[in-house]
């Protein structure tokens, strides 16, 4: 008697789509201190609390670029996700990086 293998039903997202959520999430607060960088340089800049939110998310971003990129690079060398996945993965560590390179350099 053969036994037919049953397909598991796939509830949520992707595992690539997910991957790149992660990764997305992780390079926001690149992309707030890169905001806030650009504010300060404005003659209103006066508000200690822009100073505050630029040196906490440019904090964050420090922490958060090793840990996309080690996801990306998951994603390259485990093979399990696609290369379209993977170049927008790494497409998007490298906006995180040039936007904290920039904020950095208030």
């Amino acid at each position: 008697m053969k036994v037919r293998a049953q397909q598991i039903p796939r509830h949520g997202m992707e595992p690539a789509i997910a991957q790149i959520v992660v990764v997305l999430a992780l390079m926001i607060p690149s992309l707030f201190a890169f905001l806030a960088s650009l504010m300060l340089y404005g003659p209103s800049a006066t508000a200690p609390g822009l100073w505050f939110f630029y040196q906490i998310s440019l904090k964050i971003s420090y922490g958060a670029l090793p840990v996309a990129v080690g996801l990306t690079g998951l994603g390259i060398y485990g093979r399990e996700t696609s290369a379209r996945s993977t170049v927008v993965m790494a497409a998007v560590c490298f906006a995180g990086i040039v936007l904290t390179w920039y904020a950095g350099r208030l």
